[in-house]
């Protein structure tokens, strides 16, 4: 017997199961970002990506500082500013005070920009649905069956990017 064949019968993935399984994920993370982006460019939404997501980040996160909304998106403090900044000057974000520091401001939601978010998200849902409509209806069954547990992914990713910015 091997030592791959000990550490397979232990339970234990052999390091190319392991390179097989970060590959398949990387795949995945990759194929869902490229999707999204092409769904909203063929989508046709008269907005950046970086405009959506960032008022969808702070309607759903709830009212955040320009810093905070800049570490999760992965944003520069000046790219986080500049566009911040042209949301507000939109209507689309707001600039509240921080009840717990007089000198910062939190950022939220306007019922402007959650309204535009839902119209967006409707002109996505009706292009990829389009797509959807086009496959076999066993793919469809298997995206409808994927969707939880890619939402689930996401909030158990979501809770440890949390924890970790806790730290």
């Amino acid at each position: 017997m091997t030592p791959d064949d000990m550490l397979s019968d232990a339970g234990i993935p052999d390091h190319d199961a392991q390179a097989d399984d970060a590959r398949f994920a990387a795949d995945l993370a990759l194929a869902t970002t490229r999707f999204t982006r092409n769904a909203q460019y063929f989508a046709g939404t008269p907005v950046s990506s970086a405009d959506w997501r960032t008022i969808r980040i702070v309607a759903t996160e709830g009212p955040m500082r320009i810093g905070e909304l800049a570490r999760l998106e992965r944003y520069t403090a000046a790219s986080a500013t500049v566009l911040v900044n042209r949301l507000v000057d939109q209507g689309l974000l707001a600039r509240r005070p921080d009840p717990d520091d007089a000198r910062s401001r939190l950022l939220t939601a306007t019922p402007e920009g959650l309204a535009r978010c839902s119209e967006w998200e409707e002109q996505l849902g009706r292009t990829v649905a389009d797509l959807l409509a086009a496959l076999p209806e066993s793919q469809q069954d298997t995206l409808r069956a994927a969707l939880p547990i890619l939402q689930r992914l996401t909030r158990q990713l979501n809770a440890l990017r949390k924890e970790r910015d806790n730290q």
